[in-house]
């Protein structure tokens, strides 16, 4: 009788054990892709800063404004490289 009581415990606490693994993996995952926002969107705004002196005008026959290109091309970047970590995270952790 004890000794199936401990191993009912027993597989209670690996149970809960794995349940903290997987929630420590999805936190650090988390981390890696907002970390990886943060730094990329430093970036952009620093590229930003230097075309903030010049004014914002909207020509449809000129080319858009080195402001409007920079922020469009930063997100394309932003979005490409959280959508690459996001993917090789998964692919890691689901390796494990």
């Amino acid at each position: 009788m004890i000794n199936s009581i401990r191993g009912i415990v027993e597989i209670e606490q690996a149970e809960l054990e794995a349940e903290k693994v997987e929630s420590d993996k999805s936190l650090e995952r988390t981390i890696q892709l907002y970390g990886m926002a943060l730094g990329i969107s430093a970036i952009a705004s620093g590229s930003i800063y230097t075309h903030i002196d010049k004014p914002i005008t909207v020509d449809i026959k000129r080319p858009p404004h080195l402001i409007v290109s920079s922020i469009f091309w930063s997100t394309v970047v932003t979005l490409f490289l959280f959508l690459l970590t996001w993917f090789l995270t998964k692919k890691k952790n689901n390796s494990k």
